[in-house]
């Protein structure tokens, strides 16, 4: 029925279960599954209306979406469906 799903996808909890869910609806089965990673934005406050994000934060951040990222895609794969980061 479907031909392309977009999941977003940030590891917690409630986005596992939405995985989980997903692996359940057999129409999915012929669709290819577009999965996005999500991650918060936290900053470093430095005043009332000002914050900053380094550049070591940034890739801290980065090499975690794309663990939380991989560990998505494998869920999936490993329940039939074919994803694409």
């Amino acid at each position: 029925m479907y031909q392309k799903i977009i999941l977003a996808y940030d590891g917690s909890l409630e986005s596992q279960q939405v995985l989980v869910n997903c692996k359940d609806l057999s129409q999915w089965q012929h669709a290819k599954v577009h999965l996005l990673s999500l991650v918060p934005y936290d900053t470093i406050p430095i005043g009332h209306e000002t914050s900053y994000y380094t550049e070591q934060h940034n890739q801290v951040e980065e090499l975690r979406r794309l663990k939380t990222l991989k560990e998505g895609v494998a869920q999936l794969n490993e329940a039939g469906l074919e994803v694409i980061e």
